[in-house]
């Protein structure tokens, strides 16, 4: 697979801003694309994590004022169909062992994560403190 000339750090973080923010652009029918891209849209508060991202995988990834994009790739095209089989986004259980990285996991939280602390008092009035992560991936379907 084309993924595998990538290292593992920028697979990771390539595979979860797929999962996560980012999109692969459709190729239409009468199209001089011959190639998917990528493409995730940012507001300019998220800029600087956008450019991180983009140092990671510098020679895939550009910032074209508020989007981080690719140029139309054979990687790309390689990935969309695992990312879009029935041209709806699933999460591509095939390509799990890609995301043992723990960039994977960050990019995953930066891109659509949460912190969540919640707290509670007992009956001897001690406070407890509980910090969870959340990430917020519900718009897929149960079903592939």
């Amino acid at each position: 697979m084309l993924i595998d000339t990538l290292s593992k750090a920028q697979q990771a973080v390539l595979l979860a801003s797929i999962l996560a923010d980012g999109e692969i652009t459709k190729c239409y029918p009468k199209s001089r694309r011959k190639n998917n891209s990528y493409r995730e849209h940012f507001g300019e508060t998220q800029r600087f994590y956008r450019e991180w991202k983009q140092r990671q995988i510098p020679n895939l990834l550009y910032i074209r004022q508020n989007n981080l994009v690719s140029k139309s790739l054979p990687l790309i095209t390689e990935l969309y169909p695992y990312f879009y089989p029935h041209h709806k986004k699933v999460i591509p259980f095939e390509l799990l062992p890609y995301c043992k990285h723990p960039l994977f996991l960050l990019t995953l939280y930066l891109d659509d994560g949460s912190l969540l602390i919640s707290k509670r008092t007992n009956q001897c009035n001690q406070l407890y403190v509980t910090p969870s992560i959340a990430l917020y991936l519900q718009s897929f379907s149960k079903k592939n």
